[in-house]
């Protein structure tokens, strides 16, 4: 097994340990549907990945195609994929987007193309895993996503086009089950630029009580709302532009308050003390001709990749020392599956300090494993002083 190669390939490497070597070891596929070639809409694929906890563990949401899976973090598929059948447009086989959830909240948001949105529900098993436990699908709901969070012990989500909304336009609901009485609508939200209706393809809960909304228009806007008391949201500026599309290009690292943004721009490094006014440290174009809309993020390493590209000039993890430096950059190419583009990925820190960048390559979802981890300390003091000099500045 090609795997298996480059294990073997990596040992000399970490056995002379070589003072800054780094590499990414892959792990065994947790998906791999790289051999069927006669494919339909109910084959899994991954495209997404988003991290929710429940009863303080982590989870991975994983997009597969036009289902969700729930997976730990030791790449366990712990309960039954999602059945929300939903057709495939003309030849596309998969078109779920965007998931939306929240940490130990049962509603969730999945958003497809051009087919509408399921609102689902998930409980916790008799094992005391999550799983999926209803859904509620609204052909109708224009929209590629939405976002939940919650406030205060209530639960609220942020949708548009289901029935009995007030306006065309995203409406934030406080939200109890499934049914359509469950859905109380709070606040009704209009772009804050340029007026009209509001597009929400997906978002990140930044802070205590700020959203970081990404928008679909053609700035590829992030607006920053507030939570107010009654949790409603607080317009409080567009600080910064990112894509949430089928695939994450905006991530948040609460412990080190650093985020990462992808787009025509390439990929920025933001410090995120306060929500309504981020400061852009970073900037990085590996590609000029192309748009890096898939990133990831645990100091210090982050990740980025360009979607549907394939090998090592699409996708890269960096580690942030006096400078930016790519880590393993060949590990892309000796990928072993015919068709390895890259989607979406997370990188997680466990509690042995290992790093996991966990790796959504369309026909494959695996874990690399990042050799001799360094922490963030070693290159920037967690910008208790202020000194955020290690990671460069614009």
């Amino acid at each position: 097994m090609q795997t298996q190669a480059i294990l073997a390939a990596l040992v000399p490497i970490l056995a002379a340990g070589a003072a800054g070597s780094q590499c990414l070891v892959p792990g065994a596929p947790w998906i791999d549907t790289s051999d069927i070639s006669d494919t339909t809409y109910t084959t899994w694929r991954t495209f997404g990945i988003e991290r929710v906890e429940y009863g303080g563990d982590e989870y991975l949401l994983i997009n597969t195609c036009n289902e969700i899976a729930i997976y730990s973090t030791d790449g366990v598929n712990v309960s039954p994929r999602s059945r929300h059948n939903v057709p495939p447009f003309g030849d596309r086989d998969c078109n779920l987007f965007n998931v939306a959830a929240c940490d130990d909240c049962s509603i969730g948001i999945a958003g497809y193309e051009t087919q509408g949105t399921v609102l689902f529900e998930v409980g916790i098993s008799p094992q005391g895993v999550p799983r999926f436990q209803g859904f509620e699908y609204y052909p109708s709901a224009g929209a590629v996503g939405g976002f939940v969070y919650s406030w205060n012990g209530n639960e609220y989500l942020i949708a548009r086009g289901l029935p009995g909304a007030p306006d065309p336009t995203s409406i934030v609901y406080r939200v109890t089950g499934l049914e359509d009485g469950d859905r109380v609508p709070v606040q009704t939200l209009w772009d804050p630029l340029r007026g009209g209706r509001m597009l929400v393809d997906g978002g990140l809960r930044v802070g205590e009580r700020h959203v970081y909304l990404a928008s679909p228009d053609s700035s590829q806007s992030v607006h920053c709302y507030r939570i107010a008391d009654d949790g409603t949201l607080e317009y409080r500026g567009t600080p910064l532009a990112g894509v949430v599309y089928r695939g994450r290009g905006i991530r948040y690292d609460a412990e080190s308050r650093l985020l990462t943004t992808g787009g025509s721009w390439g990929v920025q490094l933001w410090y995120v003390l306060d929500p309504e006014t981020p400061e852009l440290l970073h900037t990085i174009d590996p590609n000029p001709i192309r748009r890096e809309e898939r990133t990831a993020i645990a100091a210090p390493y982050v990740w980025a990749a360009t979607q549907d590209a394939i090998g090592s000039d699409a996708a890269w993890l960096w580690q942030s020392e006096d400078a930016w430096r790519v880590v393993d950059p060949g590990v892309w190419n000796d990928l072993d599956w015919d068709y390895q583009s890259h989607q979406d990925a997370v990188l997680l820190v466990l509690q042995d300090g290992l790093r996991i960048l966990v790796y959504s390559g369309y026909s494959v979802l695996l874990s690399l494993t990042v050799c001799e981890p360094v922490t963030a300390e070693v290159f920037f003091d967690g910008f208790e002083t202020g000194d955020s000099s290690a990671w460069g500045r614009n």
